[in-house]
C-alpha cells in the first residue's frame, strides 16, 4: 500500500486530506472517537481483504474495457440523470401526475438505479462477468462483515441502524433482504462501471477509484438535504461516506467482481459513517 501512495501522489494527497476534514468536523462535534472506531474498521477491512485472498486470490480474468471514452461519457449522461430525479424527488419534492409519472418513474429506474447504464453495456456486448457479476472473492465479504459487525457493538452502539431498518421495511426478511439488495446491487455497479472506465479512460486505476466513490457519495447529497436542510449538513454527510465507498470500492478492485462488495453493502447496518 505504500508502494501504491508513492504512485499515486495525487490520489494520496486527497485522502490524506479527506482524512482530516473528517477528524477536524468530528473532533468539532464531540465524536472524534466515532470517527477514529470508523477508520479502524476500514484499515481492519483492507487488511483482512488482502489477507484472505492472499490464500484464496481470485481466479476470474482481468475486467475488459473496450472503449473507455464513449462508455464514459453514456455513464456520464446516466448519472446526471439520476441526480436530476434524486434532486427533484428530495430537493424540490416534485411528484409528478399523469402520463408524466410514468415518464418520472422511467428515470428512477433507469437512471438512479442504473438500467440504463447496465443495458446500454449488453448492447456493447459485454457478458455479465464483465459487468462485475461474479462470484469471485466472496470469501473475503464475511471478514469485513464482521469486522463492522465488532466495531460498532464494542464501541458504537447507538449507530446501529437495524432497528430502524425492521420498521421501515415492515419488519419481515424478506423485506430487509430485498430493501438491502435494491440499494446495494445498483450503487455497486455504479462503482464499478465508473472505477473501471474511469481508470482505463486516465490510464490512473487510482483516480477512477476516488473518483467512483466522490461520484457516488454525490448522489446521496439529495437525501441528505431533504434530512437536513443545511448546505454544510450536506457536504459533511458526503464527505463522511467517503472513505466507506473507497472501502467497497477496493474489495470490487481486488475480487474483480461486484458480488463480495453488494453482499458488505447490504449487511451494512452498523452505522459507524453516520458521523454529525
Amino acid at each position: 500500500h505504500r508502494g501504491a501512495l508513492r504512485r499515486h501522489p495525487i490520489a494520496a494527497a486527497v485522502l490524506a486530506l479527506l482524512l482530516v476534514g473528517i477528524l477536524v468536523r468530528a473532533a468539532t462535534e464531540g465524536a472524534l472517537s466515532q470517527a477514529i472506531v470508523y477508520f479502524m474498521a476500514i484499515a481492519a477491512g483492507v487488511a483482512l481483504v488482502d489477507a484472505v485472498l492472499a490464500f484464496a486470490p481470485p481466479r476470474s480474468p482481468a475486467i475488459v474495457v473496450r472503449k473507455p471514452a464513449s462508455e464514459l461519457a453514456v455513464a456520464t449522461a446516466i448519472f446526471a440523470g439520476g441526480l436530476a430525479w434524486l434532486s427533484g424527488h428530495f430537493v424540490w419534492n416534485y411528484q409528478p401526475q399523469g402520463p408524466v409519472r410514468l415518464l418520472w418513474l422511467l428515470l428512477l429506474i433507469g437512471c438512479a438505479f442504473d438500467l440504463f447504464l447496465f443495458l446500454f453495456l449488453l448492447t456493447r456486448r459485454y457478458g455479465l462477468g464483465d459487468l462485475g457479476f461474479r462470484f469471485s472473492g466472496l470469501l473475503a465479504a464475511p471478514p469485513v462483515v464482521a469486522v463492522f459487525a465488532t466495531f460498532a457493538l464494542l464501541f458504537t452502539q447507538s449507530t446501529i441502524t437495524w432497528s430502524r431498518l425492521l420498521e421501515e421495511t415492515g419488519g419481515t426478511w424478506l423485506s430487509v433482504v430485498a430493501t438491502a439488495l435494491v440499494a446495494a446491487v445498483p450503487e455497486e455497479f455504479f462503482r464499478f462501471v465508473w472505477q473501471t472506465r474511469a481508470g482505463a479512460f486516465l490510464n490512473n486505476r487510482a483516480t477512477g477509484w476516488l473518483l467512483a466513490s466522490c461520484l457516488w457519495a454525490t448522489l446521496h447529497g439529495p437525501k441528505d438535504w431533504d434530512e437536513s436542510h443545511s448546505i454544510a449538513a450536506t457536504m459533511m454527510g458526503m464527505i463522511n461516506i467517503v472513505p466507506l465507498g473507497l472501502l467497497w470500492g477496493y474489495v470490487t478492485h481486488r475480487t474483480r467482481g461486484i458480488l463480495p462488495a453488494v453482499l458488505i453493502h447490504a449487511t451494512n447496518v452498523w452505522g459507524i459513517q453516520n458521523l454529525p
